[in-house]
């Protein structure tokens, strides 16, 4: 080796050893949620800490840099807290910390102790996000006695617990409202190659949404019955039936139990079950099966993506607001695959954001949604923006399902009286 080579060859291993982070770094940062890099300031190496690009916006944002590991972690420490106690402030929610617990059922309903760990950085910054987009009730709705012993129980406010362990394996996140316990618990040990954990909040404050503004408490409530509607859902006999928008629409409901390949069986507007042919039969076992692929081609109200896991209206609600509220492109992504479904979920998001902040003397909407999920002022301009937006991608023609859905109206009984329809 030449010494022009070698000395070549030493400078870019000294170069890369400069460049090294240190492993107890490294830890560092995965335990805050962060990335770090090495610094040069006036000759002086240091550490960076920074959120990464896709949670901030264009550029990493610093949260903080030095050299000594022990004074970067308590400072990181103490920003973290000061970042809890800042959405506890702005927002109706209590964010829970390594040490706490959410008392709530499993799957099966038996009762469970969920632990919890403090989120880091990255994951508050989702949860920052979906809070600014959905629309939790407002603290101080009630007055008098009864807000006062809300405010004694802290029951008006949505419990947020990240679970330390994967405390319930038939379900990677779930919402729960009760008198003990109202929270929202994703099971963060999943995946991120396989989940996104901002879509994992944004699907379960939807749930959120849905019982506070459309009383999905009660089934059999007429608040909830129009939103179903919406969706294209009919309640019969405490079963939900999905419609299909066949010339002559058909029902199909999920079983929620023996039902591993996710099947819809159908039945007719008597609650009764029925075959191919339409006719009545004695049991589930002699109706008609389809599968969730063609349950989903056939809805009136299509789901976002290829064919999901919409079992029942609140989950495929759910899924709807998650796509519209995120950010531009999931939003654009429910516009270009189902302009219909895009639609629906528009006007039931308009009506909760009309829910919490009102309309004016003329009727009309106070506050509307932007395409990146934002919800701001319903002025002349921000009403031009949207309208741009949609049109640059709205296709010149409808999909085959929207444009049988529109006519199902004086054909059926079933959906002429769908809001939305």
């Amino acid at each position: 080796m030449s010494d022009r080579t070698e000395a070549l060859t030493k400078n870019k291993e000294s170069q890369k050893d400069a460049n090294t982070v240190p492993e107890a770094a490294r830890k560092l940062a995965e335990e805050f949620g962060l990335r770090v890099s090495k610094t040069n300031q006036n000759g002086k190496s240091g550490l960076a800490f920074s959120l990464p690009a896709e949670n901030c916006g264009a550029q990493p944002k610093v949260i903080a840099q030095g050299t000594d590991l022990n004074a970067l972690k308590q400072d990181l420490t103490r920003k973290r807290d000061a970042f809890i106690d800042r959405l506890e402030d702005e927002h109706p929610v209590d964010i829970l910390v390594q040490g706490e617990h959410l008392n709530i059922t499993d799957t099966d309903g038996k009762p469970l102790k969920a632990d919890v760990r403090t989120p880091n950085f990255n994951q508050l910054t989702k949860i920052e996000n979906a809070l600014d987009r959905s629309l939790p009730a407002d603290e101080d709705k009630s007055e008098g006695i009864v807000g006062w012993f809300k405010e004694l129980f802290d029951n008006d406010k949505l419990v947020i617990g990240l679970a330390a362990k994967d405390t319930d394996a038939k379900s990677c996140a779930r919402y729960y409202q009760g008198d003990t316990s109202t929270g929202v618990l994703p099971q963060i040990v999943i995946d991120p190659e396989v989940h996104d954990a901002e879509s994992v909040y944004f699907h379960e404050l939807a749930h959120h949404g849905q019982a506070g503004f459309w009383n999905s408490d009660n089934a059999n409530n007429q608040q909830w019955k129009d939103y179903t509607m919406s969706l294209g859902w009919l309640r019969v006999k405490d079963r939900d039936l999905r419609i299909t928008n066949d010339a002559y629409p058909q029902l199909f409901y999920s079983p929620s139990e023996n039902n591993p390949n996710r099947e819809w069986v159908r039945m007719n507007e008597a609650g009764n079950f029925v075959d191919a042919k339409g006719n009545e039969v004695n049991s589930e076992d002699k109706a008609q099966r389809i599968s969730n692929d063609e349950m989903a081609r056939r809805s009136v109200v299509g789901p976002p993506n290829a064919a999901g896991y919409m079992m029942s209206p609140a989950e495929h609600g759910a899924e709807l607001m998650m796509f519209l509220r995120q950010n531009e492109a999931t939003r654009f992504e429910l516009l270009r695959n189902n302009p219909h479904a895009y639609k629906i979920a528009v006007e039931l998001d308009q009506k909760e954001i009309n829910g919490k902040y009102g309309v004016d003397s003329n009727g009309l909407s106070k506050k509307i949604r932007m395409p990146n999920g934002q919800i701001v002022d319903n002025s002349e301009w921000s009403r031009l923006d949207l309208t741009i937006w949609e049109s640059r991608y709205l296709q010149p023609t409808r999909t085959n399902a929207a444009s049988k859905s529109a006519s199902l109206g004086p054909k059926s009984d079933l959906v002429k009286n769908a809001p939305g329809s």
